[in-house]
């Protein structure tokens, strides 16, 4: 009983006070500063809030002005990054059109220097030439430049050689025998791995003193084998023919390619070469060194 007539008078002393002023005559600033808050028509006892933890910010006069406009900052940021986080960059369908075009251009190109490609090699020959038949045997020394050509499409070759040797031959009690001999071949190569094998048109004439003595034109079989060694090409071969009026004519080689580095195109050339031709009556063999250049196109 006691208790409740002090709490009403001190009550009554508090409302009839001059420094009394109602809570809803204070401002928002003043509700802050003696810990009340008000957000929307809900006051809160600011002892249920840290106040140093969450000072108000230059320039903002009001608590409302700062649970509006922070959440909005902060939701703004957090978007912004949620949207670079997902961002996929897609290839367009040009881009992608255009890096295959240019993936499969350069294998193209390559494809075609590989499959199809022209050599060309000319040499120089210091040729012995034997004659021999009808109770004769004679020898004669001379120079010749030799040209050949190779097509190589894929795994087949054309190939092409033109030789020819100009010859005196000095006959006891008959004086001077003047020949020229000129060699044409002509032939297809099928190359497996290191093995070209294929025939050849050959087309021989001789002249014997300014006149015409005959001409053959018959084929033959050519085998040649190649091998890589670093940059040496290591080249050897052999052929046979004959017709109704050649008993046998038959040639065989070893060449080496020499290269001044792994890709040059250009190789020194360095071998040996005989041609041998026969009728029933006489016997010519052509036989010598050979130095010269081969290039590739």
């Amino acid at each position: 009983m006691k208790k409740a007539v002090l709490l009403g008078l001190l009550t009554s002393s508090f409302l009839f006070s001059d420094d009394y002023l109602p809570l809803s005559e204070l401002s928002k600033d003043k509700q802050y500063e003696y810990n009340f808050i008000t957000l929307g028509n809900t006051v809160i006892d600011a002892k249920e809030v840290n106040t140093q933890s969450t000072p108000i910010p230059d320039g903002y006069k009001s608590v409302d002005k700062i649970v509006q406009e922070v959440p909005k900052e902060e939701n703004t940021i957090i978007a912004e990054e949620v949207k670079k986080t997902n961002e996929i960059k897609l290839p367009k369908q040009n881009d992608l059109i255009l890096k295959d075009e240019v993936k499969l251009t350069p294998n193209k190109e390559v494809e075609l220097q590989r499959d199809v490609f022209f050599s060309a090699q000319l040499t120089f020959s210091p040729i012995t030439t034997d004659l021999s038949g009808s109770g004769m045997s004679l020898s004669s020394k001379s120079n010749t430049i030799i040209p050949e050509v190779k097509l190589d499409i894929k795994d087949s070759s054309i190939v092409a050689e033109y030789f020819t040797s100009e010859d005196e031959f000095s006959v006891v009690n008959t004086g001077v025998i003047d020949t020229k001999l000129q060699w044409f071949k002509l032939g297809y190569r099928y190359n497996i791995d290191d093995l070209s094998i294929g025939a050849d048109m050959n087309y021989v004439t001789l002249d014997v003193n300014e006149t015409e003595d005959y001409n053959e034109l018959y084929p033959s079989l050519e085998l040649e084998f190649n091998h890589d060694i670093e940059n040496i090409e290591l080249s050897y071969g052999a052929g046979y023919g004959k017709n109704k009026n050649i008993d046998y004519s038959y040639d065989y080689f070893l060449s080496a390619g020499i290269k001044p580095y792994a890709l040059s195109e250009a190789s020194l050339v360095a071998g040996y070469k005989n041609r041998t031709i026969k009728d029933s009556d006489t016997k010519l063999e052509f036989s010598g060194p050979f130095i010269g250049v081969n290039s590739t196109f």
